[in-house]
């Protein structure tokens, strides 16, 4: 007797937790379906109307307005964004030769085809490059939302275009150009301390 009700409450249990997957699994899916007939809108329309939200809410308080989406994230100074995206260039660009020099040396060392070991190191690539990503980003103390906010601020710069080309052209496998020379603002000999 022990034994059969063992079984009906391990029965009883099963059922249950089959119950609870298809309920979650005809939620999902009914979501899913509404997700689908709501008119799509993108990220940044929705970044918009969100602003445009907010500045009417601060016009209405009496305070100063921002305009788009300067007023929901915080647009990073000029200089800022172009280091960003220098930087961004510059690790990223090493990052994809060392995936290259890896996915050689699988192919030359151990035999696989180049497809094969360029599969091998795609999950690692696309980790490590989410984490140069964010690396770059933490260096200069900003986030991807403020990155595209700015650029999309400072859209009409041609310093800001130029960087945001390059950028790109790295993230495409294309070498970045070096880094400019700082210009040397110190002349003649270093000032001593003490008086001396």
């Amino acid at each position: 007797m022990v034994l059969a009700s063992d079984g009906a409450r391990a029965a009883g249990l099963a059922l249950a937790v089959t119950l609870c997957g298809a309920a979650y699994v005809l939620v999902h899916e009914h979501r899913r379906k509404q997700k689908k007939l709501r008119p799509k809108q993108s990220a940044a329309n929705a970044d918009e109307q969100a602003a445009e939200q907010q500045a009417q809410q601060q016009s209405e308080q009496g305070a100063p307005v921002k305009e788009g989406l300067a007023a929901v994230v915080n647009v990073i100074e000029k200089d800022v964004l172009i280091a960003t995206l220098y930087d961004t260039a510059t690790a990223a660009y090493s990052l994809i030769e060392q995936t290259r020099r890896a996915v050689y040396q699988l192919h030359t060392e151990k035999g696989y085809s180049v497809d094969d070991a360029r599969k091998m190191v795609h999950d690692d690539f696309q980790s490590n490059m989410a984490t140069v990503l964010r690396a770059v980003q933490h260096k200069h103390s900003v986030t991807e939302m403020q990155i595209a906010a700015s650029h999309k601020y400072y859209k009409d710069d041609a310093r800001v275009n130029e960087a945001f080309a390059i950028m790109q052209n790295a993230m495409n496998g294309e070498a970045p150009p070096p880094p400019r020379a700082q210009a040397v603002t110190r002349t003649g000999k270093a000032r001593r301390r003490g008086g001396r």
